[in-house]
């Protein structure tokens, strides 16, 4: 008999946080990407769930999550303090983590300043943990335009992918467009400071889930594992969105490299 379980944990003035699975399992932290929510990870949580009780978070302002009136709010301290408070609620010694593009920014943050509750780190393409520190621009031309026109405009907006199943998207662009405009512009500005690169020696084991289609990605990534020895990387025949473009073999990469951590450990 397993202790299967499914809600939604929202306090006030906290982040969201969708927990499902199996309370004996090992537990599994997921953080989306900048304009996704949960739904970033529904062609993967039914497998995944099979493994590892699931904590799915969203971001200020995304999905279910409030949106913070102040600025410091906004910053890697408040995530990494957010994040331990749900690890901690849930009693929590050790948790293997996942994140997608600005979600793994945020994850591996969270990672340098508490290692030892980490057991590894699986990422997606992420320009903005992997570029040099200080190199990410705004996005846009100032924060009017944003505001003038909405978070539709930003390119990656998901209205513009071309790899998204379909009803898949246009569940995503109806999220997307619910994003609070100023925690959007919030989360703008705090792309620029989730550069990991200064900080990988004090990061436990890391794996790149690399959609090998997203080009502009591809000598970012390569640079960083010029500095980065110990990177893991596995390419996958997708974009950035590969969590959903191979979901079956994101899946099993996640399930592959955490059961072998595990072993490790034990040994």
């Amino acid at each position: 008999m397993t202790n299967q379980i499914e809600y939604s944990n929202s306090y006030p003035g906290h982040l969201h946080c969708q927990v499902t699975g199996d309370v004996d399992k090992p537990a599994l932290l997921l953080v989306h990407g900048f304009l996704s929510s949960n739904l970033q990870w529904e062609l993967n949580k039914e497998e995944l769930s099979k493994h590892f009780q699931l904590f799915m978070v969203e971001l200020w302002g995304h999905g279910h999550s409030p949106v913070p009136h102040i600025d410091s709010d906004y910053s890697i301290k408040r995530y990494v303090d957010e994040l331990e408070t749900i690890r901690e609620q849930y009693n929590i010694k050790q948790w293997a983590l996942v994140g997608h593009s600005y979600g793994a920014g945020i994850i591996m943050h969270y990672a340098r300043y508490k290692p030892e509750r980490c057991l590894g780190l699986v990422v997606t393409n992420s320009m903005s943990a992997f570029s040099p520190p200080g190199t990410i621009e705004l996005g846009i031309k100032n924060e009017n335009t944003i505001r003038q026109g909405g978070v539709k405009i930003l390119s990656v907006h998901p209205s513009f992918s071309k790899t998204l199943p379909e009803t898949l998207k246009n569940e995503m662009i109806i999220q997307a467009d619910k994003v609070n405009i100023e925690a959007a512009i919030e989360a703008l500005h705090l792309r620029n400071q989730l550069s990991i690169l200064p900080y990988t020696d004090s990061l436990p084991s890391t794996l790149v889930t690399n959609g090998i289609h997203e080009k502009e990605f591809q000598p970012t990534l390569k640079a960083a594992q010029e500095q980065w020895q110990n990177l893991k990387v596995k390419n996958l025949n997708g974009g950035h969105s590969i969590n959903i473009n191979c979901a079956v073999e994101f899946n099993q990469a996640v399930i592959d490299f955490f059961s072998e951590l595990r072993e490790n450990s034990h040994k």
